[in-house]
């Protein structure tokens, strides 16, 4: 007698960010964590930048690949009438034959009982995993501006990019009590008068868009 797969959506309160979840996986020994930013623009209780983590206790196997958004429709289950972006629990499934190849496997020798598989669905890929549990979601605040700026304030200068009327430009600015003193700015021309600030002035924290990336800073001593 052949048990038909059955998928038990997780997520009735929360979605992954729609456009760029940033989906980050941390394997410390036989538990994951899936890491992602949620999407505020569905649901109210949820911050812009606020983060979620889901923790997968023992796992082992998992992977993070196709289908993304465009490709979805090739998905494996795609004909069980899934949505995109959700997250699933497949009971009654058929991983032990059809778990694609590009797996990750975190345990080689494992009691095969109790094991589920889940399913989750973001915008550049799918992420499956082989556990015995997962836990609720954990929701992580958005770092602060102020904060993000902390690791900055004692060195002499920061690039970072320079925000103002005109778009973004890459500037060079140094703390100054609870302002930012401008050093330079990339294409500023007294002539010109382009820029809304000038080197020297003082701006607000609200001003500046930290750097994200470490090929985005340029310390000079």
């Amino acid at each position: 007698m052949t048990t038909d797969i059955q998928f038990i959506k997780l997520n009735n309160d929360f979605d992954a960010e729609p456009n760029a979840p940033e989906t980050t996986i941390e394997v410390h020994g036989t538990d994951l964590s899936l890491n992602f930013f949620l999407n505020p623009f569905i649901w109210d209780n949820v911050e812009d930048g606020e983060k979620g983590k889901l923790t997968f206790l023992n796992v082992i196997k998992y992977r993070f690949g196709s289908a993304n958004d465009e490709g979805f429709g090739r998905f494996r289950y795609y004909k069980y009438g899934l949505e995109f972006y959700d997250f699933y629990l497949v009971n009654n499934s058929d991983w032990r034959l059809s778990f694609p190849e590009d797996q990750i496997q975190i345990q080689k020798d494992f009691q095969d009982d109790n094991l589920n598989h889940y399913i989750f669905f973001f915008r550049d890929g799918t992420f499956e995993c082989i556990a015995s549990n997962v836990t609720e979601l954990e929701r992580i605040p958005p770092i602060k501006l102020e904060d993000q700026l902390k690791p900055f304030e004692k060195l002499t200068t920061v690039r970072v990019d320079y925000l103002e009327a005109y778009g973004l430009a890459p500037a060079i600015v140094e703390p100054s009590g609870d302002k930012f003193k401008i050093v330079w700015i990339s294409g500023y021309n007294p002539e010109i008068g382009k820029w809304q600030h000038k080197p020297g002035d003082l701006i607000n924290s609200n001003e500046i868009i930290p750097p994200t990336y470490q090929n985005n800073i340029l310390i000079r001593k």
